[in-house]
This record gives structure tokens, C-alpha cells and sequence, in this order.
């Protein structure tokens, strides 16, 4: 307790400017420095990118991929969706794209839902920010990846 594992600054709900990453053992390293404004990894500590997923990383990590997901739920679905699907969860699923770093080949894994309801969880996947690239010699390997959206 009382460790810094991220600083950064929000602008209208939104991350803006430079942020830090740091370990989160005893240390306390600056592992990550990210600027949210040019949209750039400016350091990546190399004695822990072994530690790292090897494929395609979201810009900002797990923490910010949640709050993007969490904003889009509170304001791209209605309170009468919202309400119908409150306490359920749904699995998106989607590779990135090699190129463009953005999420491709995007699919709902419950094909019960109405087409409308899964047309905007795929809207909001394919709203994502470009990811980091992968940070290993893996050329020819395919990424999927899944979020999940929790009402």
C-alpha cells in the first residue's frame, strides 16, 4: 500500500498526456511510459519484456481497456438495454490487425442475442484505439483476444 503502480491525468473522462507505469513488486520500476496524446510507447523497460504478453498489447493496459468498455456500455447502450441485460455478461471476440493495430474479424460469442443489441458491442470493439505491437519475433502468429462487457 502507499506504491504508485500508475500516474497519469484524465481530460474529460479521457487519458491526456504522458503516463507512467510502474512495477509492481517491491521495486517500484518504471516498467512503461506511454503518451496518450501522439498515441506513442515512449519506453519499455527491456529486462521485463520477457515478462510481457508477447503479442499485440492494448494502449494502456487492462485498467484502461475496462474503462473504455465500462464508458461505452454507460453511454452507447440504452437504460432499457441495459436494464434487460443487467447482471449478464458477453464475450467479444477479435484478432488485431498486423497493419493497422485495430481490432478485425470481430464477433459476439452468444449468437442469441438480437442483432442490433451484438451490432453495437462490435461497434464499440471496433472503436478501440490501436494496440501496441507485439513485442516478440512471432511473424506469422495470429492474435485473439476477447473482452468482455458486463451489465
Amino acid at each position: 500500500f502507499g506504491k504508485i503502480y500508475i500516474s497519469g491525468q484524465y481530460k474529460n473522462g479521457e487519458p491526456v498526456g504522458i503516463w507512467k507505469y510502474y512495477s509492481s513488486d517491491t521495486l517500484g520500476v518504471l516498467v512503461q511510459q506511454l503518451d496518450f496524446d501522439a498515441h506513442k510507447e515512449l519506453f519499455v523497460d527491456p529486462l521485463r519484456i520477457s515478462q510481457m504478453i508477447c503479442g499485440p498489447r492494448y494502449f494502456g493496459g487492462n485498467m484502461l481497456k475496462n474503462e473504455f468498455i465500462a464508458h461505452h456500455i454507460e453511454t452507447d447502450f440504452t437504460p432499457e438495454e441495459k436494464s434487460m441485460y443487467r447482471g449478464q455478461s458477453f464475450n467479444v471476440l477479435f484478432t488485431i490487425d498486423s497493419v493497422s493495430l485495430k481490432p478485425v474479424g470481430i464477433s459476439v460469442e452468444d449468437d442469441k442475442l438480437p442483432q442490433a443489441f451484438a451490432d453495437k458491442l462490435i461497434a464499440t470493439v471496433a472503436a478501440m484505439p490501436a494496440w501496441l505491437p507485439a513485442v516478440c519475433d512471432k511473424k506469422n502468429e495470429v492474435w485473439r483476444f476477447s473482452v468482455k462487457f458486463v451489465f
